[in-house]
């Protein structure tokens, strides 16, 4: 069988601008995948940051942000939320994204927990992340998450034991988001207007990313 992949692609992206349309779909976690391929050249392009390590679904352990009493640490306290994307640039600064394909999606408890994140300062996430290594059940992919903190000079292991070791403890907040929204912060804000271009300019020439940009700015007014 020949495949048309102009077609194909076409065909892909048309459909998941008729989708966006409807009430459930969450087209984020169709796309996510895309935006993160795309963030080193997207982060280099429109902050000038050259991109060491991209980790999505960064969690972030929920006894380490908040202060729990007894009965609220015995149900919680190893629970995590999660950052969409953790991105370590060559300059090791620490850079937390949250990837909105909806700007209503936008909401005060991720806020709150994000700041709470960002008040803790990197070492202690990575603290966090160690402590639910040794609790999780799903034990082989923490240890694949700690080898590529590992990897990446984020944790070190001495003695038997794992430490939080990162150069530098602040976090950056960036959101990805279709538009503006009242109160944003222009600097740690990148707009899907800024994004089609930046994937525009990055990938110019790849049928693929160019059409993604058209869809991109297409989402732009939600």
């Amino acid at each position: 069988m020949n495949f048309d992949d102009h077609r194909i692609i076409k065909d892909y992206f048309d459909k998941l601008e008729c989708w966006k349309c409807l009430p459930a779909y969450k087209l984020e976690t169709r796309i996510d995948s895309i935006v993160g391929f795309a963030l080193p050249e997207i982060i280099k392009d429109v902050k000038g940051y050259s991109v060491r390590a991209v980790i999505p679904e960064l969690p972030l352990r929920v006894g380490t942000l908040e202060k729990l009493n007894e009965d609220e640490k015995k149900k919680k306290e190893n629970r995590s939320y999660k950052v969409d994307f953790y991105v370590l640039t060559e300059c090791h600064k620490n850079l937390f994204i949250e990837f909105k394909s909806d700007s209503n999606s936008r909401n005060d408890e991720q806020d709150r927990y994000l700041e709470g994140a960002i008040g803790k300062g990197m070492k202690k996430v990575l603290g966090g992340i160690i402590d639910l290594a040794s609790v999780s059940t799903y034990e082989e992919k923490y240890q694949y998450l700690l080898g590529t903190l590992h990897n990446f000079g984020l944790v070190k292991r001495e003695n038997g034991n794992i430490h939080p070791t990162p150069r530098y403890s602040k976090i950056d907040r960036i959101y990805i988001q279709p538009h503006e929204l009242k109160g944003d912060d222009p600097k740690n804000t990148i707009y899907y207007q800024t994004l089609a271009d930046s994937i525009s300019r990055c990938y110019k020439g790849s049928e693929l990313m160019e059409r993604f940009a058209g869809s991109i700015m297409e989402w732009s007014t939600d």
